[in-house]
């Protein structure tokens, strides 16, 4: 699967105050009427249960100025603090963590989840989309970050 380059982006969320974020490849768009997208997030992970708790999560659009920031979350076994404690961030009106560094950002409300082998397939309707720069996306090909 390194052989095939996949679109980096980066999913936070929040649930009862605990605030997560993971690195995915898995993101798709998949209708504009209405806006839908949708990712695979593996079932054991800490991400998984507060992303199935919650209503509302962003998707984040990493550029090369992004990638020690996609290399920490997607370590496994940090606490909601050791994740964020070195990000900037802001929050939506949902608590929904914003990345503050990242220009380009999908605010989505949690439609359906799919539950397949030991995954879960997310659909998510976007309600608002945020670009203030544009800039080359970051793609994860043959176990490194290259841009377009």
């Amino acid at each position: 699967m390194s052989e095939i380059p996949v679109p980096l982006t980066i999913i936070t969320a929040e649930h009862n105050g605990l605030k997560r974020a993971v690195t995915i490849s898995s993101f798709t768009c998949h209708s504009m009427e209405p806006p839908l997208i949708t990712f695979n997030i593996n079932c054991g992970s800490q991400f998984c249960e507060v992303i199935q708790n919650t209503t509302h999560f962003a998707v984040h659009f990493p550029n090369e100025n992004h990638i020690s920031i996609c290399k920490h979350l997607a370590q496994k076994g940090l606490t909601s603090e050791e994740q964020f404690s070195n990000i900037s961030y802001h929050e939506t009106e949902h608590n929904t963590p914003i990345i503050s560094d990242i220009t380009s950002v999908l605010i989505c409300t949690k439609k359906e989840i799919i539950k397949v082998g030991d995954h879960i397939i997310l659909v998510g309707q976007v309600v608002e989309a945020k670009r203030t720069e544009e800039r080359p996306g970051l793609l994860y090909h043959q176990k490194n970050f290259v841009t377009i």
